[in-house]
């Protein structure tokens, strides 16, 4: 009996030790499977029509923190003007230095030369997107597009931008502006002559009627083109004068931008 038991208790410790190095290598095995850090996109959106003057160096640093934290092959920058012929296709740069393909076979000190390099061309990219950032915060506005401003066309630059971005990707928006819409024609806004009053349910009423004039006049075909925004901070105008405009829109936006997919708990209004 003694012998029976001595040998149903080896036979349980030997599959013990069979079966441990299969439970030792299951978390390894997730970890190496781990998807790769997504890249970072940020588009910022300069309003230059004639009723906006911002404060520059606070544009400037709000973006410019969020570039100095890039550090990957990809990551990207894109900048448009807002104005009377909003841009849809908005000037890009992306970082592009990036290891060789052969890494792992480097010696060591191949590889602290290669990462050092790597550091060094990204630290010019990142330097390069800030002076272009500068630039464009501080050029004047052309004559012939600050008459009016089709912030409307803004929703089409974002939808452009951010079609390619993987599920993985940081995709962030900064807007420049006082988001007064003010064009002229049939079915438009033009929120410079006929301000809306600060009215929740008004507002809100606007921004459902507007969604479906927005699809239409600018081809948005996903039922959801902002869903991959994963957070919009608009940059008003320092102004106190316009503490009640700035209210009423941002009532009608945070409308807007949920209707096309952007939760209000990802937008910030400062």
């Amino acid at each position: 009996m003694n012998k029976l038991l001595t040998s149903i208790y080896g036979a349980l410790c030997c599959g013990s030790l069979l079966l441990t190095p299969t439970l030792l290598l299951t978390p390894a095995t997730a970890t190496a499977q781990t998807a790769p850090a997504g890249k970072t996109r940020i588009l910022v959106l300069i309003d230059r029509s004639g009723s906006v003057h911002f404060d520059v160096d606070k544009a400037f640093q709000k973006v410019a923190e969020q570039i100095s934290r890039m550090a990957q092959a990809g990551d990207e920058l894109g900048v448009a003007y807002i104005h009377s012929q909003t841009e849809v296709n908005p000037q890009r740069l992306a970082l592009r230095a990036a290891l060789p393909a052969n890494y792992d076979e480097l010696g060591g000190a191949s590889q602290s030369s290669a990462r050092l390099k790597v550091r060094k061309q990204q630290m010019a990219e990142r330097a390069q997107m800030k002076t272009t950032l500068r630039k464009m915060l501080t050029t004047a506005a052309d004559s012939r597009t600050q008459e009016s401003s089709d912030v409307w066309g803004s929703l089409a630059t974002m939808d452009t931008f951010f079609r390619s971005a993987g599920p993985s990707d940081n995709c962030q928006v900064f807007i420049v502006s006082d988001l007064v819409e003010s064009m002229p024609g049939a079915g438009r806004r033009d929120f410079h002559k006929q301000h809306p009053a600060n009215d929740a349910a008004q507002l809100r009423q606007m921004a459902r009627a507007d969604v479906s004039k927005i699809r239409s006049i600018y081809g948005l075909g996903s039922a959801s083109p902002l869903s991959k925004v994963d957070h919009l901070t608009v940059l008003f105008p320092a102004s106190g004068v316009q503490n009640s405009q700035n209210n009423a829109m941002t009532q009608y936006w945070t409308n807007v931008f949920e209707l096309l997919g952007l939760p209000r708990q990802k937008v910030l209004f400062q």
